[in-house]
Parts: structure tokens; C-alpha cells; sequence
């Protein structure tokens, strides 16, 4: 039985991909890594940010197809695949302006048309989560009743168009669904605030993963500075509605990326592990070893 090494997210962070796989044992074999014992799991976002996004690709995509790896699909290959749909009507599913097309240059820089072409029929082939006997896979949130919901488009090898066109919806059951799986739920806020990036948003992701009754928000955000804390301070202070409490039933270990940690990886709860720490943001490119009960970690080099 193979054992498995969970990657975080690379976002074209090639470099650190390679001596990420060589710590764990992996062996490079062309442009993919081979392990006789060992099966990597990527858990999506392998693109946009980091200026090695093509090589990032065909490492991930190499092992997948020789066996050695497993991946699923993140937010950024999601936005990817609808960035690049036609919606109908002389559009795309996702507008070509504005914060889409700034967090979506430097992959569009990384290939000709022709090769992102391709490479769009490779993501689509993508599953946005994986279910083994062990634990369970997703990007950003593992809610059952939205995996239940999807699951007709998820059993199926490639996700078909009319799958991204219903989840390009606003406000849509599909879109709603799949925006927990991929980017995590969020709480609207009253007044905006600036992200960690610099972008202007209306609703905070929170920490799913931890039982939130009696705490304030500002407890149980994600990715908000402390400025944007006080500048809102009656939001981040107030506790969070009482509905939010114990949505997701989690039965075993889950393994999630999305959410831009800082510091050394730890387990954040009982069930939930989060392995994505900032690696685009001068931060570190972890792994977990389901054997050894083991981080790994190389520090980001640019």
C-alpha cells in the first residue's frame, strides 16, 4: 500500500516544488518525480503568482499521469477554466476585467494560446475533491451537504461546460456550493475592508474548522489585518450568528489549503490540517506525511 505526502499550494512555485519532493524522497525522472512507495497529493492552486507556473504544471501533471501523484483542483484553476469560457454572448464566464485580469496575467504570459488551450482541457479533468479511506481532500472546505449536492457533476471524469456555466451564476445553488468547496465560506460584513492583497471586499472568510460559538469574529477570521480589525471594530467584535455554529460534521482527518497561514504548520483542530502557508508570500512550500505524521517545509525563495 502506497503512503501518501499532501502538498500544499505551489502557485508556480516550481523551485520549491522540486526541493520540496527530492526532502520527501521523491527522485526526479524527466520532467516528473518518482517514489516506488510514496503518492503525492497536490491540493490544487498550482497556478497564477510565482513566475514558474509552466513548470510547476508539467511537474504535477507528469506525476499524475505516471501514477505518482494525485491532485485536485483549487480556486485559482477553477477562475482559470472560467476565465477562459465563452459565456454565449460575447463574454466569458468570468469578466476579462478589473482584479480577474490582474490575478490572471502571469499565467496568460506563461503560454502561447495554443498551449493554454490544452492545458484548460487538463484542468477540467481535474476532481475538486478527493475521498479516501484514511481522510479527505478538498481546496478549502469540506462540507458534506454541498459535496451531496454537487455530486452528479462530481462522479463524472471531466467536469462539462454546462458544470462552469451554472456555477457562474450569481447566486446560483451550483455557484454557492462551489465556492465553499473552493474558496471557503464567508460572513458578510457591513462595511468593506482592504485584504491581505490589497483588494477591497465586502464578506471575511472565518475558520471553518473550529467550533465558533462565543466568539467574537475577529477570533475566528482569516486573513484580516489588525488594521482592518479596528477599523471595523464593532463587526470583528460582535459575535458571529449562531446559525454559523456546527455546519460541518467532520468524521475523519481532512486536508484543505486556501487560506495563506503564517508560521510553522501545525494541525489546526482535531480533523483539520491546513497546508497552505503563504509560499507565494515569502512564506514555505509544507507537506504532510500521512506515515510519519510529519511536516515538511522549504522556505519560500523569492
Amino acid at each position: 500500500m502506497p503512503t501518501y505526502d499532501l502538498i500544499g499550494d505551489i502557485h508556480g512555485h516550481a523551485n520549491e516544488l522540486k526541493l520540496l519532493l527530492e526532502k520527501l524522497g521523491y527522485t526526479p525522472k524527466g520532467k516528473s518525480f518518482v517514489n516506488p512507495s510514496r503518492t503525492a497529493i497536490f491540493i490544487g492552486d498550482y497556478i497564477d503568482r510565482g513566475l514558474q507556473i509552466k513548470e510547476t504544471l508539467e511537474i504535477v501533471r507528469s506525476m499524475v499521469d505516471s501514477g505518482n501523484a494525485l491532485a485536485i483542483m483549487g480556486n485559482h484553476e477553477f477562475n482559470a477554466i472560467c476565465y477562459h469560457l465563452p459565456d454565449g454572448k460575447g463574454g466569458f464566464l468570468r469578466k476579462h476585467t478589473g482584479m480577474n485580469a490582474k490575478n490572471h496575467q502571469t499565467t496568460l504570459n506563461s503560454f502561447s494560446q495554443t498551449e493554454w488551450d490544452e492545458w484548460i482541457k487538463w484542468l477540467m479533468r481535474l476532481p475538486i475533491t478527493l475521498e479516501l479511506p484514511e481522510f479527505n481532500v478538498v481546496h478549502a472546505c469540506w462540507d458534506k451537504k454541498m459535496i451531496d449536492f454537487l455530486d452528479p457533476w462530481l462522479s463524472q471524469r471531466e467536469l462539462p461546460y454546462e458544470f462552469f456555466r451554472l456555477t457562474s451564476i450569481p447566486k446560483s445553488k451550483e455557484m454557492i456550493a462551489t465556492e465553499i468547496l473552493l474558496k471557503g465560506p464567508e460572513l458578510p460584513l457591513i462595511s468593506k475592508y482592504i485584504d491581505i492583497e490589497g483588494n477591497e471586499r465586502d464578506k471575511v472568510r472565518f475558520k471553518w474548522w473550529i467550533d465558533p460559538i462565543g466568539k467574537p469574529l475577529k477570533d475566528i477570521s482569516i486573513s484580516v489585518s489588525d488594521q482592518a480589525k479596528a477599523h471595523n471594530e464593532f463587526q470583528f467584535e460582535y459575535p458571529i450568528p449562531s446559525h454559523i455554529s456546527n455546519t460541518w460534521d467532520i468524521k475523519k482527518p481532512v486536508f484543505f489549503g486556501h487560506y495563506w497561514l503564517e508560521g510553522d504548520p501545525i494541525w489546526n483542530s482535531e480533523y483539520a490540517c491546513c497546508l497552505d502557508y503563504s509560499v507565494a508570500k515569502n512564506g514555505k512550500l509544507v507537506a504532510y506525511s500521512i506515515d510519519s505524521k510529519k511536516f515538511t517545509c522549504v522556505d519560500s525563495h523569492y
